[in-house]
């Protein structure tokens, strides 16, 4: 067994005997390179509650193992902040170590989906996967503007010649991520402006690939002069040179300032240009009625909406001016449209719910009793059809059909249903999984047309809420 192979062997046997944790991860390049090649080896570590005892307890048990038994000439050295400072030397085996519990990975996920996107790739863990947890899904182009290690907070740090990263502070007896800076030297100058260039492209290559891919250096190059040869021309030499720089660990005193930050403004300009020059279709669910208790609500069923309810801040601030107005033909969408006031709309039989045939009106354990082909069909994870009804397949299809009609930015007013197949099939989650799909009442959700296939491009809050079925109970 290769000394890689038994070191990552050692870090869980570890680990595994602390059950407090519930999940832990190997991720980067450990998976694909040598120990004298890689500056630290990164350990995600996801426990039941975090605090500063099971952090010194993590930590101490770490930097226990015996380096020698695994013949292994250095020290270990554990490095917990959060962000890409590095503290390896020839001497020093780096152990990248970020514990979080349950809740702190949400927000974490929340906050950094470019980061836990490609923690999912690692198939060393233990316990549950970080993907099980809660999961990323898919990259949005929405994640580069608002997200933490998007273009503008790179550009924030790199104007004032500082890195960011986040650490543990007790404050008041209460454990407390703080954001705090490092100045850049030559060395973090260099794995930083490398970092930046690199993962900016990869993350945009894996939204417009569809892919979530870690590629090697030279398919990496091919790669971004195929789909960006602008930016390949302008800046592919420096980036071999700080490729190279990184790799054999030498210095070169480099206007990283200038460079990055031409870099991060001609990089924003092409997302900017994606997202404004792309279709949008935006899909907002009916506001609530009385009958959304839980039973199957379908397309048959007319119920007025509640008069006195709050409309939610971000539908109440929509600016609705530039796009087509479709609306579902039921009562409740036509309401929540009155409602907001919008004169001229489109009525579409295309955007009404799933027809739930003779099941419109029960619950679903009512349901189950009495169809019985319905509870098989799940058990089989088919997309079974509503007695007299529809089925998921059959609500997509005619989604796709009022899609292919629409030529410019469109907002439908529609169902629960509706809002799940565009969530499922953008997400590419199995159709028998779409049911865990949660969509709020009242919140616009965006779509944006790439490829020739409408992606999911909202919030991560939004999403969070969308996708909160998904996330393990821990």
């Amino acid at each position: 067994m290769k000394k890689e192979e038994l070191l990552i062997k050692t870090i869980f046997n570890v680990l595994k005997k602390n059950s407090d944790i519930v999940s832990s991860t190997i991720v980067g390049s450990i998976n694909s390179m040598d120990l004298e090649r890689i500056s630290d080896i990164d350990i995600i570590v996801v426990v039941k509650k975090i605090d500063i005892g099971i952090i010194d307890l993590i930590k101490n048990s770490l930097s226990n193992i015996d380096l020698n038994e695994l013949d292994i000439e250095k020290q270990i050295f554990i490095n917990d902040t959060f962000g890409p400072l590095k503290f390896d030397n020839k001497n020093n085996l780096v152990l990248h170590l970020m514990i979080y519990d349950h809740h702190l990975h949400l927000e974490h996920v929340e906050n950094s989906p470019f980061t836990c996107f490609d923690w999912e790739r690692s198939e060393n863990f233990t316990g549950y996967s970080l993907s099980e947890i809660s999961s990323v899904h898919k990259l949005m182009l929405n994640d580069f503007i608002s997200s933490r290690r998007g273009t503008k907070e790179y550009i924030e740090d790199i104007s004032k010649n500082r890195i960011s990263y986040r650490r543990y502070e007790s404050q008041n007896g209460e454990l407390a991520q703080v954001k705090t800076y490092y100045e850049l030297d030559e060395r973090h100058a260099i794995e930083f402006a490398y970092h930046i260039i690199y993962n900016s492209i990869s993350n945009l290559l894996k939204v417009n690939l569809n892919k979530n891919i870690k590629f090697k250096f030279d398919d990496f190059m091919k790669v971004w002069k195929d789909e960006y040869e602008e930016l390949y021309d302008k800046y592919n030499k420096i980036f071999s040179k700080l490729y190279n720089l990184k790799l054999n660990k030498e210095l070169e005193k480099l206007d990283i300032v200038e460079l990055v930050g031409n870099f991060l403004n001609d990089f924003d300009s092409i997302v900017n240009k994606y997202i404004e020059k792309s279709k949008k279709v935006i899909l907002i669910r009916h506001l609530k009625t009385n009958l959304n208790d839980g039973r199957f609500l379908g397309s048959e069923n007319e119920i007025d909406i509640i008069e006195n309810q709050d409309i939610p801040l971000e539908l109440k601030n929509f600016d609705f001016s530039n796009f087509e107005i479709f609306s579902s033909p039921s009562t409740r969408c036509i309401q929540t449209i009155n409602k907001l006031k919008i004169n001229s709309f489109n009525v579409s039989e295309d955007l009404k719910e799933i027809n739930y045939g003779k099941a419109d009106g029960l619950f679903f354990d009512e349901v189950i009793n009495q169809y019985e082909y319905i509870s098989d069909s799940i058990q089989k994870d088919d997309d079974f059809k509503f007695p007299e009804g529809e089925n998921n397949t059959m609500v997509y299809e005619r989604i796709e059909k009022l899609l292919s009609t629409i030529n410019k930015n469109s907002v439908f007013f529609t169902h629960q249903g509706v809002v799940r197949c565009m969530v499922g099939f953008s997400l590419e989650i199995p159709i028998t999984k779409w049911h865990l799909i949660n969509v709020p009442h009242g919140y616009p959700i965006q779509f944006i047309e790439l490829n020739s296939k409408y992606m999911l491009n909202t919030d991560r809050k939004t999403f969070s809420k969308i996708m909160k079925n998904f996330n393990a109970e821990i």
